[in-house]
């Protein structure tokens, strides 16, 4: 592995590690193991698709390596996609998904309020973070897309679980 990749797999690409708080909880860990073989589609919204990230699923190791908007499949990597393709916001942000609440590229901004097509920053208690696409609002819950998390590529959410909500525009 090259120097670039190790900085970049280390610092920028960790989205759902095993070591955040929420993988301890042996329920997920069997959802993680039930996803897909590596590169599967799982979902989409708006004509960006969701990827299984296969036997890697809730890691910081993207099963297919770097691609041009960071380290497939993990769940930074669906944002910056998303994003880049939505909005054409730059494809990669330099950080990990705890990160991104206060590093983003310009035009992207804070928002108190979320809406589809916003991103939605989880606070889950570990050092990487958890980011996905918010599809659908419903009261105190919202709907996501969302990579190396749930095999099947979509999860609800109570809005309560946000660090943050990002908006492009």
């Amino acid at each position: 592995m090259f120097v670039a990749d190790l900085i970049f797999f280390f610092f920028f690409a960790f989205c759902a590690a095993s070591a955040d708080s929420f993988y301890k909880d042996s329920r997920m860990l069997n959802l993680c193991h039930q996803a897909p073989p590596c590169g599967t589609a799982t979902a989409s919204f708006e004509g960006v698709t969701a990827y299984s990230n296969g036997k890697d699923q809730c890691t910081g190791t993207g099963c297919k390596g770097h691609i041009s908007t960071g380290l497939a499949y993990e769940c930074v990597e669906l944002a910056q996609r998303y994003f880049y393709v939505k909005h054409g916001i730059s494809k990669i942000w330099g950080v990990n998904a705890n990160g991104m609440c206060h590093t983003h590229p310009h035009g992207v901004s804070r928002v108190s309020s979320p809406k589809a097509g916003d991103l939605m920053v989880l606070s889950l208690g570990g050092p990487f973070g958890h980011v996905c696409v918010v599809t659908h609002v419903a009261g105190e819950t919202v709907t996501c897309l969302e990579q190396n998390n749930m095999p099947h590529g979509t999860n609800t959410y109570a809005k309560s679980r946000a660090q943050c909500w990002l908006r492009a525009g």
